[in-house]
């Protein structure tokens, strides 16, 4: 099983061409998603995590941090059932690679509470820190965020700021493409963040979130106006809620 796991990895990055450098690489992802795809099994779990862990530190290798002081701290919890899923789990490891061109630190987190929680509380202790901000790739539930067989509830959340010595100070947004994302928005006011990002209801609007990202990572608008760019429904199941500071730019 575990060979079987291994040649599957190799096929799939076999695919892959080398990511540029710098910038260059921001249209990097997005290329491969539009084109041809190879027929495979869809990738379970384990698969889904050596992907996840290859991306998260050769792609950011070949990108190149800028020295800004700025950490982002991005989970990625996509349960690969099914083949859109999958293609899902892509599009956000895409996102994740354009992270690695405007932070200094990009940390990835093993889809668990504890992991996120600890490393949360690292970064904050971290005096090169001074700014974070956490990308939310992963399921939710009402007033919730799921993390593998756990919950972090938004009576959880608000506490944060007592748990971790002055985390409002660093804290700056938190961008959620979860499933009833807006339902957690005003607990991570709570705990101190500047701007909030979280969507309505449940939904698989998955690229228009990364298309924002997109666009405000390239050091474009605020925000608000990344957002309104992908998506021209408002206030429908899936379209996003910003609260806090809406015009907040990279």
């Amino acid at each position: 099983m575990f060979s079987f796991r291994i040649t599957l990895l190799t096929m799939f990055i076999a695919i892959l061409p080398s990511p540029p450098a710098g910038a260059e690489g921001l249209d990097w992802f997005q290329e491969i998603l539009t084109g041809p795809f190879p027929i495979c099994p869809t990738p379970d779990r384990a698969i889904s995590n050596l992907i996840n862990n290859f991306f998260s530190y050769y792609c950011c290798l070949n990108s190149g941090h800028p020295k800004n002081g700025k950490a982002a701290l991005v989970m990625i919890d996509s349960k690969q059932k099914y083949a859109e899923e999958t293609v899902n789990f892509l599009i956000e490891i895409g996102a994740q690679h354009l992270l690695c061109s405007k932070y200094e630190m990009v940390i990835p987190v093993e889809k668990s509470k504890r992991d996120f929680l600890r490393k949360l509380g690292n970064l904050n202790a971290d005096n090169s820190v001074e700014k974070i901000d956490v990308f939310l790739f992963a399921h939710g539930v009402e007033y919730a965020i799921s993390m593998d067989k756990q919950f972090l509830s938004t009576l959880e959340i608000e506490k944060l700021n007592e748990s971790i010595p002055n985390f409002d100070k660093k804290l700056r947004m938190v961008y959620s493409t979860t499933c009833w994302g807006s339902t957690t928005d005003d607990a991570w006011l709570k705990a101190g963040a500047k701007t909030v990002v979280g969507a309505i209801g449940k939904h698989r609007k998955f690229f228009s979130y990364y298309k924002a990202l997109k666009i405000w990572l390239n050091n474009g608008p605020s925000i608000k106006m990344a957002l309104d760019s992908s998506f021209k429904d408002k206030e429908t199941v899936g379209s996003p809620v910003i609260k806090g500071d809406a015009d907040l730019v990279q």
